[in-house]
């Protein structure tokens, strides 16, 4: 489980991080609870893509002005 948790790190912080994200955190919780330090990578690689992914979609609505059209 914890090697699967780094897989889907890794695969969320270059692909599709708002969908593997919670994935690898998911299964990092579990495997680290375990007694898996690698569980705990994959966790906080997990956390990490979801926050840059955020970050990266909030950045790119202001760029584009979306975010001044919502606010009035």
């Amino acid at each position: 489980m914890a090697v699967l948790a780094l897989v889907f790190g890794l695969l969320a912080l270059f692909l599709f991080g708002i969908l593997f994200g919670p994935v690898a955190i998911v299964l990092g919780a579990l495997a680290g609870s375990r007694g898996s330090k690698m569980g705990w990578w994959g966790m906080g690689l997990g956390i990490a893509a979801v926050t840059f992914s955020l970050a990266a979609c909030g950045i790119a609505m202001a760029s584009c002005g979306a975010l001044g059209a919502l606010a009035g």
